[in-house]
């Protein structure tokens, strides 16, 4: 899922088996307010054609 997140939108994914966690993902947050919220949408975008 991660590959197709970054080819869709432009927004890097770490697998959570990464953090113990393989049933999410994580992402950098180190950047401002705008642009969190902008990455947060367009992954859910993604997230919610794959339902």
């Amino acid at each position: 899922m991660q590959e197709g997140v970054i080819e869709a939108v432009g927004v890097a994914l770490v697998p959570g088996t990464a953090f113990g966690s393989p049933r999410q993902i994580r992402f950098s947050y180190a950047v401002s307010q705008n642009t969190l919220e902008d990455a947060v949408n367009r992954v859910a975008k993604v997230a919610s054609s794959l339902s």
